[in-house]
């Protein structure tokens, strides 16, 4: 079994702090360390759907390759409440045509996307953190003070890195 606890990477956030595993509730736990789809998770957990609410403007770069940045918000379909922020940095002509449309055109989870592509990918967790949520505030719906846990992964597919995640979990949301 992995240790999680001893293999935490130095965390790349200015301003944050890497938590001790242990003091985190059992969900944030599951959460920053699952190679899983955290959409569902969030649903068996909360026993709500949970909807893609994309934040703009969204931008797409040329830079050696094209290069698409997209900020979405996990919310509860019912109660309206936020409980993910998350930032991608997608390296768009690595993904298979139907990803890539679906990605631009829709709504839709990149899990669920993913899925849907039927597309083999890996995982590789990189460094979690706690930090205030500053300017992240505003669209969360917390105060600037208010706790959120941070955590980034690369997805791989075809041993090639396709995409960077940035996801942070508002604590208050999940009893903490």
């Amino acid at each position: 079994m992995k240790q999680y606890c001893d293999t935490v990477l130095p965390v790349a956030v200015p301003g944050a702090t890497t938590p001790n595993l242990s003091a985190l509730s059992p969900v944030l736990r599951m959460l920053v360390v699952t190679d899983g789809t955290v959409t569902e998770l969030l649903e068996a957990y909360f026993l709500e759907p949970i909807g893609v609410r994309k934040l703009g403007p969204l931008r797409l770069e040329e830079r050696q390759e094209r290069v698409y940045e997209r900020e979405v918000l996990l919310v509860g379909e019912s109660s309206r409440r936020v409980y993910v922020h998350a930032h991608s940095t997608i390296l768009l002509d690595r993904l298979d045509a139907p990803l890539r449309e679906g990605l631009l055109q829709t709504d839709k989870g990149i899990g669920r996307l993913l899925r849907e592509a039927h597309m083999e990918t890996f995982r590789e967790l990189g460094p979690y953190w706690t930090e205030p949520a500053g300017p992240l505030a505003v669209c969360i719906g917390v105060l600037p003070s208010a706790t959120l846990l941070g955590r980034t992964y690369v997805v791989f597919c075809r041993e090639q890195p396709i995409m960077r995640i940035t996801e942070r979990f508002c604590c208050e949301a999940f009893g903490a």
